[in-house]
């Protein structure tokens, strides 16, 4: 099932299916590879995600499909 991102923090992420939202955390490191971003999640993203059979509620990140534009900036260290 495919949604979208429309906020979060940490591991726990708002993502809007049809139309409801479900409460999402990452499932594993499928982020891990994702090194192009300094947040490799955010906000409009599009993502897999699989609905908990226990509450519908909840649901696990899959996999974050390829960003088609973005905002950057140069981060000072």
């Amino acid at each position: 099932m495919n949604g979208l991102v429309l906020y979060g923090s940490k591991n726990l992420f708002t993502v809007k299916v049809e139309e409801k939202t479900i409460e999402c955390r990452i499932k594993g490191k499928i982020l891990k590879e994702t090194t192009d971003y300094y947040n490799p999640l955010a906000p409009g993203d599009l993502v897999e995600i699989a609905i908990d059979p226990a509450d519908s509620g909840y649901g696990s990140i899959l996999k974050v499909e390829a960003r088609r534009n973005f905002l950057s900036r140069y981060n000072q260290k």
